[in-house]
């Protein structure tokens, strides 16, 4: 996710994001990416943490497959 970026990456190392909770990662994780609204509000009302992860990693490949 951080490729090509030390500042995500050293963010994404750090102790904070290391050591939050799936549900919080989960939601800061939806706010770095800028999707249409309506996406970004199905994940946010989605009760599963792992479930708005697992749409964001599915998200995150599709657009990688495209370059």
């Amino acid at each position: 996710m951080s490729q090509g970026s030390d500042k995500a990456k050293k963010m994404l190392e750090s102790d904070r994001w290391q050591n939050m909770s799936s549900a919080e990662f989960s939601f800061l994780v939806n706010g770095l990416f800028g999707m249409p609204a309506q996406i970004k509000q199905d994940l946010l009302e989605m009760r599963q943490p792992q479930q708005r992860l697992d749409v964001i990693l599915e998200i995150v490949n599709s657009i990688q497959q495209s370059f």
